[in-house]
């Protein structure tokens, strides 16, 4: 039943009265919110029977503010254990793009100066927007990153949560395996059991330090 006011309102509008009082903007879905939590800006993962690999976990693994708007980069627990993640991008109007998709796992952001690029899971996004992508990376379960020591211009270091550290060239879109951490360091790891490297405490983020943190 349509409430007295409700009633008057649509009155209202049929006479005409408020042809020249524009009634508020309709509520989007993109605005729509519930105690500060907007669905709209959810991320998630494709659902069984619509995929052909297990199902998985799924979060946001980064998120970057960028030439007007928040790039977000969401993760499954595993490469190929699911599909339907990607990059996104959120305007001033909280609308959500999907940019991209990939079905990995990525936790890595930092903004590249001399490129006027950021750089966020396997992805470099430079000052209009435009997006290219680490292909070789698409596989790898990324968890930190950080500035080139040497070739800071041009290169950044890319950490495996599972030990390999690459260099990546921004320009040429290229990357190379210059060691497997597990490797270089002698870290036993028992059957069943596998080194987590993530980005450490205060740096990784453009620090100028490669991430060595380890769980």
């Amino acid at each position: 039943m349509m409430s007295a006011f409700a009633t008057l309102v649509a009155a209202a509008a049929v006479m005409g009265v408020l042809a020249d009082n524009p009634a508020p903007a309709a509520l989007t879905t993109a605005s729509l919110s519930a105690s500060g939590v907007f669905p709209a800006l959810t991320v998630t993962a494709d659902s069984a029977p619509n995929i052909t690999s297990p199902r998985s976990e799924c979060g946001v693994g980064a998120m970057m503010a960028w030439a007007d708007r928040l790039y977000v980069v969401s993760y499954l627990s595993v490469p190929n254990a699911g599909s339907g993640t990607g990059l996104y991008a959120i305007d001033q109007n909280l609308a959500m793009t999907k940019l991209a998709n990939h079905s990995s796992v990525y936790a890595n952001r930092l903004i590249h100066p001399p490129s006027n690029s950021i750089i966020i899971g396997p992805y470099v996004i430079d000052g209009t927007g435009a997006v290219r992508t680490f292909e070789a990376l698409l596989p790898v379960r990324v968890g930190g990153m950080a500035e080139h020591i040497t070739e800071p211009d041009t290169k950044v270091y890319m950490l495996g949560m599972d030990g390999p550290l690459w260099e990546c060239d921004v320009y040429e879109m290229t990357c190379t395996q210059l060691f497997n951490l597990v490797t270089a360091l002698d870290i036993p790891a028992s059957s069943g059991e596998q080194p987590h490297f993530k980005v450490r405490e205060g740096g990784g983020e453009g620090g100028g330090k490669p991430p060595v943190g380890a769980a």
